[in-house]
C-alpha cells in the first residue's frame, strides 16, 4: 500500500509509482535503473513490426533498396529508441539485437537461414549490432557536446569532460568527477555520465584534456554581407573575373597525421605580389573549421587594411559557407560569429562584404596559393597550444572509429569460414548496397546475393543440405552444379554467357580464365559488372528452382525484370 501511494517528480510533474517500471518520454524506468524492461519492450515492439512489414519483403516484394529502408525506418528505430542510455555491453542484449539483425538482413537480400552472418549483414549494408549500439551511444555523446552550455541536458556529461582542466582545481568539480579517464576497477559502477565521457574519450586520437568547443543560445541575424555560390562553370568564370576592392581568398587543410591549418592569399593591388598568411591549428580540429577560421582571418586582415572598397572573400568549401550563414547552435558557431562581426564592422565602413565559392583544385591562382599556405601551416604546431577540441573533431572521430570496428567485426566473421570460402567471396568497397542490386527486383536481386554468398538453390549447396541426392549440374548433367560452373561453364547457358561477357568487356571488367583462383568472387565483388551479372541472371533461371522456366519465359514477354530501372539506378546511386 505504501508503495501505491508513493509518487515520484520528474519534470515538475507527479508520475505514480510502479514497482515492475514507470514510462517516463518513452523510456521504462525499472527500480534498479538497469532499463531492462525497456529493452524486452523495445525488441518485442521491433519483432512485430518486422513481422507486419514481412510481406513486403518476399520474392515477389519491393527491390532490396526499399526494403532496406523500411526495415531501417520501421523496426531498427523501435528496437533502438532509448538504447544510448542502457548499452554498457551487456551480451545477452547483444545477442536479443543482433539476432534481429540478422532476421532484417536476409528480409533486405532474400539469403537462406544458413547463410553466414558476415556477408549476411555487410551484403544488407547493415551495420553489426555492436557497432550499430556503439554509434547511437558516441552520437548522443556528441548530441550532448553541441547543446549550449546551459542547456540541462548537456550537464549529463562531467564538466572535466566536456569543459576541460578549466574545472581541475580542487573544488571546482565534483567529487568523482574525473573518474571517466581513469582506468576502471573491478565491480565500479559508471554513472550514465561518466559511461558515455569514457567512450566517446577511447574514441578521440586528441587528449581532451582542454575539453570541447562550447556553443550558446544567441539571437539569430542575417549575416551582413552577399553569397554566392553558381554552378561549377559559372563558378570557374567568377573566380577568373576582376572584382572591385579587396579579394582574399582562403582555405584549409589537414594532414595524414592529423593537424591542420588554414591560410589566406592576397595581391594588395590587381597585378601585385601575392601575400599569404599561415595560421597553423595542430591536432583537435578539422578542414571544416579550418575552413571557418581561414574565412574569418581573410575578413579581419581587410577590417585592418587601408583599402576602402569592397571585400570579397572566395573559398571552395560549400559546408562552410553553409555555416557562416547563420550563428545557430551547432559545430563552428563561435567562428560563424567572429565571422559575423566581422563583416559587421566592415559593412559599418560602407565596405560591402561578399562570401564566394570558388571550385577548388581547377588551377586558379588564388585559390592553390591559399591551399599552399594552409599545407604549410598545417605542418607547424600550433601557436597557441592544442586548445578545445572542435564538435567536427569529435563526430569524425566517431565515425572512424565506427567504420573501424565494423570492419574488424567482418573480418573477424570471413575468418570463421573456411580458407577456400573466405578467398570465393568479396566484398565491395565501402558498407552500402550496390545501388543496382538495390534497385533490382527482388527476384533477381535474391539470387544474386545468394550467388555470392554460396547459399544457393544450386547442387552443390542442395546436395550438402541433404536437399538433392546429386549435385549433378540439372542443365548440362557435369558432376558439379557449383557457382563456378553455372557462371562460367554450363553449356545450357552458352547464348547468354556469350552477352554476359560483351557486356563485361564494354566495361572494362577482365573475363575469367583457366589459371585464375575464383573468378566468381572477383565477378561478383566488382560493382562494374553487376548490371552485366544481373542481366544474365534475369535470361538464365540460375539459382532458382527448375519449375521457374515458365515464369522466366512470361518475364521475359513482359519485361518484369525492369532493367531500365536498374539503368537508372546505376546513373543515380541508390542505397
Amino acid at each position: 500500500d505504501r508503495f501505491q501511494r508513493a509518487r515520484l517528480t520528474l519534470g515538475g510533474k507527479d508520475v505514480a509509482f510502479n514497482q515492475a517500471a514507470i514510462k517516463w518520454l518513452g523510456v521504462l524506468l525499472d527500480t534498479g535503473l538497469t532499463l531492462k524492461a525497456h529493452y524486452q519492450e523495445r525488441l518485442q515492439k521491433a519483432k512485430k513490426a518486422e513481422a507486419r512489414v514481412r510481406a513486403l519483403c518476399r520474392q515477389q516484394g519491393l527491390p532490396p533498396g526499399l526494403i532496406r529502408r523500411i526495415q531501417k525506418a520501421a523496426v531498427q528505430a523501435v528496437a533502438l529508441y532509448g538504447a544510448e542510455l542502457w548499452w554498457r555491453g551487456q551480451k545477452d542484449r547483444l545477442k536479443g539485437l543482433q539476432q534481429l539483425v540478422n532476421q532484417q538482413a536476409r528480409a533486405i537480400t532474400g539469403a537462406f537461414k544458413a547463410t553466414p552472418i558476415g556477408p549476411l549483414i555487410r551484403e544488407a549494408a547493415l551495420e553489426p549490432a555492436e557497432s550499430l549500439l556503439e554509434a547511437r551511444q558516441l552520437g548522443y555523446t556528441t548530441r550532448l557536446l553541441s547543446l549550449p552550455e546551459n542547456q540541462p541536458t548537456r550537464q549529463i556529461l562531467p564538466v572535466t569532460f566536456r569543459d576541460g582542466d578549466r574545472h581541475a582545481q580542487p573544488g571546482e568539480q565534483p567529487l568523482g568527477d574525473r573518474a571517466w579517464a581513469e582506468l576502471p576497477t573491478s565491480g565500479c559502477s559508471w554513472s550514465l555520465g561518466q559511461h558515455l565521457a569514457r567512450q566517446l574519450g577511447r574514441s578521440l586520437g586528441t587528449d581532451p584534456s582542454e575539453g570541447f568547443e562550447a556553443t550558446a543560445e544567441v539571437p539569430q541575424r542575417p549575416f551582413p554581407g552577399t553569397f554566392r555560390v553558381p554552378a561549377l562553370e559559372g563558378a570557374l568564370e567568377a573566380a577568373k573575373e576582376p572584382r572591385p576592392g579587396l579579394s582574399l581568398w582562403s582555405d584549409g587543410s589537414r594532414l595524414e597525421n592529423g593537424r591542420v591549418g588554414a591560410g589566406v592569399a592576397w595581391q594588395a593591388s590587381p597585378g601585385g605580389s601575392w601575400q599569404a598568411r599561415e595560421v597553423p591549428l595542430g591536432l583537435g580540429k578539422e578542414v571544416f573549421d579550418a575552413e571557418l577560421i581561414g574565412a574569418c582571418e581573410a575578413l579581419e586582415l581587410a577590417l585592418r587594411s587601408k583599402d576602402q572598397g569592397p571585400v570579397t572573400v572566395l573559398l571552395d568549401s560549400q559546408a562552410a559557407i553553409s555555416r557562416l550563414r547563420h550563428q545557430g547552435v551547432g559545430p563552428g558557431q563561435s567562428l560563424a560569429i567572429r565571422a559575423y562581426r566581422a563583416s559587421q564592422a566592415l559593412d559599418a565602413q560602407g565596405r560591402p562584404v561578399t562570401i564566394q565559392w570558388v571550385p577548388g583544385h581547377q588551377g586558379i591562382e588564388g585559390n592553390e596559393r591559399a591551399d599552399q599556405a594552409a599545407k604549410q601551416a598545417a605542418s607547424k604546431p600550433s601557436r597557441q597550444g592544442q586548445g578545445e577540441l572542435s564538435i567536427a573533431h569529435a563526430n569524425r572521430a566517431r565515425t572512424e572509429v565506427i567504420r573501424a570496428r565494423r570492419q574488424q567485426w567482418l573480418t573477424k566473421a570471413l575468418g570463421c569460414r573456411s580458407l577456400g570460402a573466405q578467398r570465393a567471396y568479396r566484398a565491395q568497397l565501402g558498407w552500402k548496397l550496390d545501388p543496382v542490386v538495390a534497385a533490382a527486383p527482388k527476384k533477381v536481386a535474391s539470387r544474386y546475393y545468394q550467388l555470392k554468398t554460396g547459399h544457393a538453390a544450386i547442387g552443390a549447396y542442395l546436395r550438402k543440405v541433404q536437399a538433392r541426392e546429386s549435385e549433378a549440374c540439372q542443365g548440362c548433367q557435369a558432376p558439379s552444379e557449383t557457382v563456378h560452373h553455372l557462371l562460367f561453364e554450363c553449356r545450357e547457358w552458352r547464348k547468354q554467357r556469350r552477352a554476359l561477357y560483351k557486356a563485361l568487356q564494354e566495361v572494362n571488367v577482365a573475363l575469367p580464365t583457366a589459371a585464375e583462383d575464383y573468378p566468381a568472387g572477383r565477378l561478383l565483388g566488382d560493382p562494374r559488372a553487376t548490371r552485366a551479372v544481373l542481366q544474365f541472371l534475369g535470361d538464365t533461371t540460375i539459382g532458382a528452382p527448375r519449375g521457374e522456366a515458365q515464369a522466366l519465359d512470361r518475364a521475359r514477354a513482359e519485361d518484369e525484370w525492369g532493367l531500365e530501372a536498374l539503368e537508372e539506378a546505376e546513373r543515380g546511386g541508390e542505397g
